[in-house]
């Protein structure tokens, strides 16, 4: 099962200039989004504080620049707060010193708020008792403040992949989690193709959409792939599948190429896929499909 922090993380990279065009659209035109975005993880690796809250989902730190010349670094952190803690804001008002501390330069704070409890949904740090007195306010964006259309309405890349994120909090019964679920899913990707991106996108989309709000019974995966399938356009497919497909038609594998078969069921299996979707992929029955995965699990 693909964790949430690798999904937000791959979108982020994926999608950078359109996360920054989401939150900043009234700043959008002092961006240079044609030069590349530098990701600072191994800073933001380096000044992580020890006391972090197991609410935090994913963070990612941009360097994004700017058309006077100058640069920005833009912390985006992914918070479930299903609990809530008491010492966040400070948190991220040492987040913002330290890196400030480091390059010297505009620092820009985005918090989205993935979790359904908005009593811990907080945006400023304040020290009231004390003198000098600090107050301290970073931008944030509640998913459950919005209905699933403000996101989708956007036109926007990310926007479609918070869509995704907020449907996943709306509330079903349990006797129809799968079918509500399927329908949602089938929903947004017959919008989001008609939207007018490019199949590069199209294809980190889906395979958000697919890992990130799970069935209960496997045969809703099996069973969303396929309607996906009869609506997708020949020429975009799923990333993670598209991938496996790659893989498989450089290595030519054929049926007695065991080292390159087992190769590309690992490589599937470790990107989220199950043993039936495998099979279909590499011309094997399920069953040895599924020897060869419980080989690497044991």
């Amino acid at each position: 099962m693909i964790s949430k922090d690798t999904l937000w993380k791959g979108v982020i990279e994926e999608f950078a200039p359109d996360v920054v065009k989401f939150a900043f659209p009234q700043y959008e035109h002092l961006f240079d989004l044609n030069r590349k975005i530098e990701f600072l993880d191994a800073f933001l690796a380096s000044i992580r504080l020890e006391s972090e809250s197991k609410n935090r989902v994913a963070d990612k730190l941009l360097k994004v620049f700017l058309k006077d010349g100058t640069s920005m670094c833009l912390l985006v952190r992914l918070e479930s707060q299903d609990d809530t803690d008491k010492d966040f804001a400070r948190k991220m008002f040492l987040y913002y010193c330290r890196i400030l501390d480091t390059f010297k330069e505009s620092v820009t704070l985005l918090v989205i708020y993935t979790g359904r409890n908005k009593s811990g949904q907080i945006n400023e740090y304040r020290t009231d008792s004390h003198s000098p007195k600090v107050y301290f306010r970073f931008n944030k964006l509640s998913l459950i403040d919005h209905k699933p259309e403000f996101f989708r309405s956007s036109g926007n890349a990310f926007g479609f992949v918070l869509e995704a994120a907020r449907r996943a909090l709306e509330p079903v019964s349990k006797d129809e989690d799968d079918r509500i679920i399927l329908a949602s899913k089938i929903d947004m990707m017959r919008y989001y193709l008609s939207s007018g991106l490019a199949p590069e996108k199209i294809r980190v989309i889906y395979d958000f959409v697919n890992h990130y709000q799970h069935f209960k019974n496997p045969e809703s995966s099996r069973i969303f792939e396929q309607k996906f399938g009869e609506i997708i356009p020949n020429n975009s497919y799923s990333g993670v599948r598209a991938a496996i497909l790659e893989e498989v038609e450089q290595k030519g594998i054929e049926k007695g190429q065991l080292m390159a078969i087992q190769s590309c069921v690992v490589n599937a299996y470790k990107n989220g896929m199950d043993a039936a979707e495998i099979a279909t992929i590499v011309s094997l029955l399920e069953a040895d499909v599924q020897k060869i995965i419980d080989k690497i699990n044991g």
